[in-house]
């Protein structure tokens, strides 16, 4: 039998279409796995009962589980997720004043290798199935929290698993489902461009976090390998066209004595020039193997002075869950 949560939307389409089911049976189904959160097939009345049989005699409805689950001491939560096929992903839990956000991975691994985050490396090995992605919103739901945002800023690149992201988006987004609004969701990128098209082109409003990190090209190129690619120039002409009906955010980890200097930030500066809509929120780096050095909080705040000063839209993230390995950048780097 096929575990249930190794297919993606498309191929769990195509089984019902060779049942010679309706389209509305699949909405059925994953009502009842994803928001009744029923474990047996033979307990999903609307569905008949032949069709129930062929499910269950098809599939193994084995859900992602919480191997382990750690709280910092500022309330942040990681939980350490276990998949169908044994591989492991990490979700991060970060609760607020007003929200209650959870990050979620979108790959087992990452293939980009960028240098400030652990699971960069980490050997790639598979993207996450849609089902995958939106069960890591659901396991925190069933401890007991009202999530409010989410977030796929975890393991992997999420627009290198461009379908999948795209199918859990729109789960997270119905009503039917999750229901969270547009502006409640964000998906985070290293700036690839063809997907980024294509996602500005089927959806408006959509909330994009760039991870810029330097904006001289060759210095981003040092952290962020695929920058060689999808350079500066480029990021800035797709912002430049599309940031009028998007809102996008650049992500900017300050490494001390890399990309915190005068020139690191004049140069941020005049690419944000003409960017009126585009806020740059500053992370402070967080050390995965006590490679680098962190900022701290003087750093961080002059940093962010001198570039609302200069009129740049700038806003701070603050570390949470670090005792945990739960920051921005720390997750799998347990």
């Amino acid at each position: 039998m096929i575990p249930l949560y190794s297919l993606n939307i498309k191929e769990l389409k195509e089984w019902f279409d060779r049942q010679g089911e309706k389209p509305f049976r699949l909405s059925q189904l994953l009502q009842w796995i994803l928001k009744q959160n029923i474990n047996d097939f033979n307990e999903m009345t609307n569905l008949n009962k032949l069709l129930r049989k062929k499910l269950s005699d098809s599939f193994i409805l084995q859900r992602p589980f919480f191997e382990e689950t750690y709280f910092s001491k500022d309330g942040t939560g990681k939980g350490v997720v276990k998949l169908y096929d044994n591989s492991i992903i990490e979700t991060a839990l970060i609760p607020d004043i007003d929200r209650v956000t959870v990050c979620v991975s979108t790959q087992v691994g990452c293939k980009f290798g960028c240098e400030f985050c652990a699971s960069g490396k980490i050997k790639f090995v598979r993207n996450l199935t849609t089902l995958e992605i939106v069960e890591q919103v659901n396991l925190w739901k069933r401890k007991g929290f009202n999530i409010t945002n989410v977030v796929m800023m975890g393991v992997g690149e999420p627009l290198d698993n461009y379908d999948n992201v795209v199918s859990a988006y729109e789960l997270l987004k119905d009503p039917s489902f999750f229901g969270f609004g547009t502006r409640k969701i964000t998906i985070s990128t290293v700036g690839l461009i063809s997907e980024l098209e294509k996602l500005t082109k089927n959806y408006t409003k959509i909330k994009i976090a760039i991870s810029l990190h330097s904006a001289i090209q060759e210095k981003r190129e040092k952290i962020v390998p695929i920058a060689k690619k999808y350079t500066l120039v480029k990021i800035k002409k797709w912002i430049q066209k599309n940031h009028l009906k998007s809102s996008i955010t650049l992500q900017y980890i300050v490494i001390p004595r890399f990309n915190s200097g005068k020139d690191d930030l004049d140069a941020l500066i005049k690419f944000c020039k003409d960017l009126p809509r585009v806020r740059v929120n500053l992370i402070p780096y967080n050390t995965i193997y006590k490679d680098r050095e962190e900022p701290d909080e003087k750093l961080i705040k002059s940093i962010a002075d001198y570039l609302y000063r200069e009129g740049v839209w700038v806003s701070v993230r603050k570390s949470r869950g670090r005792d945990i390995n739960a920051a921005c950048g720390q997750l799998l780097a347990r």
